[in-house]
């Protein structure tokens, strides 16, 4: 860095034409490609290792601009910063602050955004976790069309637009997308952010009705038909010879008229043998409510029995 500075002046650069490195000193050089083309870079030396960076093309930056460069360059070396280290935080301090700035101005928010300080803000109050995770697919998957749109610019076009492809094929989808966006949509317009007068573009009845085809009514649910009455002592007795702890879950489920889930996901917590009492918490019942169940002679032998054959499992686990 002590070599003479200032070795070229402007009229030699724009005479110059040699292909090549043509040093100003002070690590500043003019570097003349094949093609004609004039770039400035500055070198210097770290670890051993030399280093180059790109101070701009000669049609858009003078000598004097590119001599103030590689000063500002060199005023970093003297420091111990790396000159692209340097170089590279400004740019993402620019690109911040652009993205403020322009954020700043968009008094409407995207569509995109929106939709998700809102499912954000509703998911609490959704006790399924798929139910949450299948609101932030449906919007991310099938309307990316209009997830960097303002709120107030979506058309009934957008709408139909995004539900066309699917309006057939996954009908239950299309269905709970619309109705998706219409929530989202009309929460936008309660924030204020969609000025009156405004019909929602998502709305079914006296709109998207008009537009999409009518979907085929799903085909009568069959359930599996029940047990006549008469078969069920013979059922019980077969299901009470088998030794599966399958069939103990079977039988408590008939016993306590519970649902399969609430059976096999029940822990010893829940149950209160002194008073013969299984107690459903809220979390895991479908209606969101505790349920208690008095437990019948022969449910609480089975819970009895198993609570045994559990703690001799654990005892001869802690031997072995």
């Amino acid at each position: 860095m002590g070599r003479a500075k200032h070795k070229l002046s402007a009229k030699e650069v724009e005479k110059l034409k040699t292909p090549g490195w043509h040093g100003d000193g002070g690590g500043l050089w003019l570097r003349i490609f094949n093609d004609g083309s004039k770039r400035w870079i500055f070198t210097w030396e770290r670890n051993k290792r030399r280093r180059e960076m790109g101070l701009g093309a000669l049609a858009d930056v003078t000598l004097a601009k590119a001599r103030q460069k590689a000063e500002a360059a060199i005023a970093f070396l003297a420091e111990g910063v790396d000159p692209l280290d340097a170089r590279r935080e400004e740019e993402e301090a620019e690109a911040i602050r652009a993205a403020e700035e322009a954020a700043a101005q968009v008094t409407v928010p995207l569509f995109g955004a929106f939709a998700e300080a809102y499912i954000g803000n509703h998911e609490e109050g959704w006790k399924n976790a798929k139910h949450r995770q299948q609101w932030r697919n449906t919007i991310t998957t099938h309307a990316r069309a209009i997830l960097m749109k303002p709120v107030d610019e979506i058309t009934t076009d957008d709408v139909v637009d995004i539900l066309r492809p699917i309006w057939r094929s996954t009908p239950e989808t299309a269905g709970r997308l619309r109705g998706r966006i219409e929530n989202i949509l009309d929460a936008a317009k309660a924030a204020k952010h969609i000025a009156s007068p405004w019909e929602n573009p998502a709305r079914w009845r006296g709109n998207l009705i008009h537009l999409l085809p009518r979907r085929k009514k799903k085909s009568q649910v069959r359930h599996h038909p029940a047990m006549p009455f008469e078969r069920l002592p013979a059922f019980v007795e077969r299901l009470r010879a088998r030794p599966a702890l399958a069939a103990r879950a079977l039988e408590i489920t008939i016993l306590c008229a519970t649902r399969t889930n609430e059976t096999l996901r029940a822990t010893w917590s829940e149950l209160d043998l002194e008073e013969r009492v299984w107690t459903v918490p809220a979390e895991r019942m479908k209606m969101g409510v505790e349920h208690r169940i008095p437990l019948s002679d022969h449910a609480f032998k089975i819970f009895e029995r198993l609570i045994g054959e559990a703690v001799r499992a654990v005892a001869i686990f802690a031997q072995a």
